[in-house]
């Protein structure tokens, strides 16, 4: 079981964050000669080569005028063999979002990673595009190892245990808002001084390992704890 707690007021920015923190990373000087990149080049990869960071100067492409989703996937897929990409990876990254900067006219374009339908927890790449529609940047983490494991625990077992990690208490039976075979959300009756606190999701999801690239198949618990932090708890879906 993985927990991450976050303070209320920053729910809302998580998704920003991350590609900001993503970009921020300065990448170590290395040449990649013998590509087709523009521009000088600097990349830096680890957790054992699944975090992948790149960077151009000025650029990794020409301008374009393409939207900025069809400029990511076009980019990721035509220089899969320097990204150490399968086809079958590429395949797995969907856009999940095209967010702007808060100065200037660039785009940051989020690749998230599903496997057989499910979505892999904290993976899935940013492309960074300039007002001209170069891509600049490149970076996020991927899962490339097997995916094992199997559903024994329902979301709401899930979400008990997960609040239960978190330091709530939940009643007996919750109202179920809606439910599918990966998905729930739950009205919150547990969130202590909340008032009109939001629903608890129950996703099913890919928990990846990043030191060897495996995945096993956890129910994310999201929710609101109190009136200052949320939890986001992450429940092997087997055990």
């Amino acid at each position: 079981m993985h927990r991450t707690t976050r303070p209320r007021r920053l729910a809302m920015l998580a998704v920003l964050a991350m590609v900001v923190s993503l970009l921020a990373a300065a990448p170590s000087a290395a040449s990649d000669e013998g590509s087709d990149f523009l521009g000088d080049v600097y990349q830096n990869r680890g957790f054992a080569g699944e975090t992948i960071r790149l960077t151009g100067r000025p650029a990794l492409s020409e301008a374009s005028t393409a939207a900025p989703a069809d400029i990511a996937i076009d980019f990721v897929s035509s220089h899969k063999a320097q990204f150490n990409l399968t086809a079958d990876l590429v395949r797995q990254l969907e856009v999940e979002a095209v967010l702007g900067a808060s100065h200037g006219d660039a785009r940051f374009v989020r690749l998230r990673q599903r496997v057989d339908g499910l979505r892999v927890a904290n993976a899935g790449l940013v492309v960074a595009i300039d007002g001209a529609g170069r891509v600049v940047s490149v970076a996020g983490p991927l899962a490339r190892g097997a995916a094992t494991g199997d559903v024994a625990v329902t979301a709401q077992d899930a979400l008990t245990v997960a609040a239960k990690a978190a330091g709530a208490r939940l009643p007996a039976k919750l109202p179920v808002i809606e439910s599918t075979a990966t998905t729930a959300r739950f009205e919150n009756t547990f969130a202590f001084g909340v008032s009109e606190p939001n629903d608890a999701l129950v996703e099913l999801v890919w928990h990846p390992n990043f030191n060897d690239g495996s995945m096993r198949l956890a129910w994310a618990a999201d929710f609101e704890v109190d009136g200052d932090s949320w939890a986001l708890v992450y429940v092997d879906a087997a055990t």
